[in-house]
């Protein structure tokens, strides 16, 4: 897998703003978890 570049559009946009929306849920989980949801 290539790695992220950062990106100027509204997916990128959309997909910040849910990552920081999910942040406090993701804290409750799993660290283990937590780093495989980030590299996928």
């Amino acid at each position: 897998m290539a790695p992220l570049k950062p990106v100027k559009s509204p997916y990128a946009d959309s997909l910040k703003k849910s990552l920081n929306l999910m942040a406090p849920s993701m804290k409750l989980l799993p660290k283990p978890h937590f780093q495989a949801t980030t590299t996928l």
